[in-house]
């Protein structure tokens, strides 16, 4: 993690989370002030893939999700998600106004618990974008939030019905977690 090369260290850094070694956790932390921003995502992504034993240092890597790079504010939304840690469910939502780190959040706040299920409404209104890729990742989320995510039915069936075949599947399984589609007649 010391060599004078960017793309050693950052290859390093991936390693490191890739074996889940939890003892370089320390190490991978001083590492999110690297100046490349490879290195950056790099020990982002390592620190996620630690799991539990990368829990305390959540909050190094939520610092990152302001970052000026997307590549680096991606991976810590990504990394926020799979630490699993809910009480910064509201730093990634506030992500959710990012077109780049978008579908990132709404994934991460789908595996946040009651914490992302908090922020509903707001993955509902991306039922709504443009994008297919959000409208699809907003409804995995709502799915992943189940009944939490009941009161957005009828934004799910209206997916349910799109144009769009991943999306119209999406929808119908999500409908199916959150136990709405009995009380809503679906169309085929």
């Amino acid at each position: 993690m010391d060599d004078d090369v960017h793309f050693v260290r950052s290859k390093a850094a991936v390693a490191l989370g890739m074996l889940k070694v939890a003892d370089e956790a320390e190490h991978l932390s001083e590492v999110l002030v690297d100046k490349s921003p490879s290195v950056r995502a790099s020990a982002i992504f390592a620190l996620g893939e630690l799991g539990q034993d990368g829990c305390r240092f959540a909050h190094e890597v939520a610092k990152m999700v302001g970052d000026t790079i997307v590549g680096v504010r991606v991976a810590a939304v990504r990394a926020l998600g799979r630490l699993g840690v809910g009480h910064y469910a509201g730093i990634v939502a506030t992500t959710l106004n990012d077109p780049l780190v978008r579908c990132d959040a709404l994934e991460a706040l789908g595996v946040l618990g009651a914490y992302g299920a908090a922020f509903a409404e707001d993955v509902a209104e991306c039922l709504q974008d443009d994008d297919t890729r959000v409208r699809v990742a907003a409804v995995k989320s709502l799915k992943n939030m189940g009944q939490q995510a009941s009161d957005f039915a009828h934004l799910l069936l209206e997916d349910a019905v799109d144009d769009n075949h991943d999306g119209m599947e999406a929808a119908k399984s999500a409908l199916l977690s959150i136990n709405a589609l009995d009380a809503i007649e679906v169309e085929e």
